[in-house]
């Protein structure tokens, strides 16, 4: 109550040790990110904006077949094995609000 009466702000450490372990999520999303090629990061956004592989082919003018492969290898680099995974990380990483 001292450090709020001073002008202070003041957080109680569940509250820092919550925002720390956001930041550490946040991080570790962008971490994996880092390993993937623009075009890939092109593609996660999209599938992540439930995009099948036709309209993403259109979008970003590649043919569907090519939208396949990147779904692949990002499965493969980002060690998921569905495309509910890939959303998940599309999310955290903040490529889809």
């Amino acid at each position: 109550m001292r450090e709020v009466h001073a002008g202070r702000k003041h957080f109680t450490g569940m509250l820092m040790a919550s925002l720390f372990n956001q930041k550490e999520e946040d991080r570790s999303s962008s971490q994996l990110l880092k390993d993937l090629s623009e075009r890939e990061v092109e593609v996660l956004a999209a599938l992540a904006e439930g995009l099948g592989n036709k309209e993403i082919g259109e979008r970003l003018h590649i043919s569907p077949r090519t939208v396949d492969t990147h779904r692949t290898n990002l499965m493969r680099k980002l060690d998921t094995h569905h495309i509910a995974g890939l959303v998940r990380i599309a999310i955290k990483a903040g490529l889809v609000g």
